[in-house]
């Protein structure tokens, strides 16, 4: 069973990354595997690492209680990973 799973499309941007050609041959296989794109691989592996990471998400906090954006609040994403830091 796959743990990757297709996302639901929306707006993507460009970039380039550099990677180990390790990585990459594993990447072009578990999507391969999965079906699916190594896009969508990247964006899920990149969001678990940060919403993992209780520091930052401890500081994106902090940051939003000094320098909020006009709506009074950071990018929504960030404020789920804060409220999971400050219940853990």
């Amino acid at each position: 069973m796959a743990l990757i799973k297709r996302r639901p499309k929306e707006l993507l941007k460009p970039v380039t990354l550099r990677l180990p050609e390790s990585v990459i041959e594993r990447l072009a296989a578990y999507s391969e595997f999965t079906n699916v794109s190594q896009s969508d691989i990247v964006a899920t592996a990149v969001n678990y690492a940060i919403d993992s990471d209780k520091d930052f998400a401890a500081e994106t906090l902090r940051l939003c209680n000094t320098n909020c954006n006009t709506n009074g609040k950071l990018n929504g994403k960030l404020h789920d990973a804060e409220a999971q830091a400050a219940t853990a």
